[in-house]
C-alpha cells in the first residue's frame, strides 16, 4: 500500500490536522475501491 503525498501549505496546526485527515480518507476510499485494504485512521 502506498501512502500519497500530501502538502499542507497552513501554520494553524488544526487546520493542518483536518487536512490530512481528509487526505487520508480520500485515499482510503480510492483504495477501498481499487480492492486495496485501507488504512486504519
Amino acid at each position: 500500500m502506498t501512502v500519497p503525498n500530501i502538502t499542507i501549505t497552513t501554520s494553524d496546526p488544526v487546520k493542518t490536522g483536518q487536512l490530512v485527515w481528509e487526505e487520508l480518507n480520500k485515499a482510503n476510499l480510492a483504495a477501498v475501491r481499487n480492492g486495496q485494504s485501507a488504512v486504519l485512521l
